[in-house]
């Protein structure tokens, strides 16, 4: 019987690389796509934030900046089309091997899912083309297609590892039941909290060493996984 139960991919970066540097994140596709004027604004609050967040030191105050980024962030998408974003964003350039993998183990009955500190509407269209069976993230509110301005923080940099426990507990599995995929600082909680955790494109050494192994094509974790035998 199959040790890995449960399969947990981060998404920006990890599961799908956008076109953006350094981020690859599906944030900045959105911001691309804004007019001039929120671009220019979103670019440069970006960078505010950033170095806010890496400025500070107390954890808690890291999560009240990461949540006012987050609200700031969905004030300069309201009133924009959730449709003319999905046009723009999608087809995804999702990172080598994913599709193959990730059909693979869902055929072997393995739970695969995504947990993001992205957006709903993006992760929820790309959960279900790769008929994942579940996705956590934040949400934005759309009224009539379009982004109000409000949503709702729920996956922040600095909370994936509490919703990476929730998951273990709602299937019943323990930590050596799970593999989790991530590729940059906040996803080294996960990692080191899964049983099994892979790097993918790792965006800093430190993520990789926090990792048992380091892959850039997610089938190269197939062996990975059948070989696993739950070691601590």
């Amino acid at each position: 019987m199959k040790k890995i139960k449960l399969i947990v991919t981060d998404f920006d970066g990890c599961l799908v690389k956008f076109e953006n540097e350094p981020y690859n994140s599906s944030w900045d596709a959105m911001g691309l796509l804004l007019p001039d004027t929120k671009k220019r604004l979103w670019f440069s609050e970006r960078d505010r934030y950033i170095d806010l967040i890496h400025s500070t030191e107390e954890i808690e105050r890291k999560i009240e900046i990461d949540k006012e980024w987050f609200y700031r962030d969905l004030s300069l998408l309201a009133g924009e089309s959730v449709n003319y974003f999905l046009e723009n964003i999608f087809p995804l350039n999702y990172t080598s091997g994913a599709k193959e993998f990730f059909s693979s183990v869902k055929k072997n009955g393995q739970k695969i899912g995504i947990l993001s500190a992205g957006l709903d509407f993006i992760i929820e269209k790309s959960a279900k083309e790769l008929n994942m069976d579940f996705y956590i993230c934040s949400e934005a509110e759309i009224k009539n297609r379009v982004l109000t301005g409000k949503g709702n923080f729920i996956v922040t940099l600095f909370n994936k590892d509490r919703h990476f426990s929730n998951l273990l507990a709602n299937y019943s599995l323990k930590k050596e039941n799970s593999c989790y995929f991530g590729d940059n600082f906040n996803c080294i909680s996960c990692i080191e909290k899964a049983g099994l955790g892979i790097a993918v494109n790792a965006k800093t050494k430190a993520v990789e060493d926090a990792a048992k192994y380091s892959i850039n094509d997610f089938m190269q974790a197939i062996p990975l996984i059948e070989e696993y035998k739950g070691e601590k």
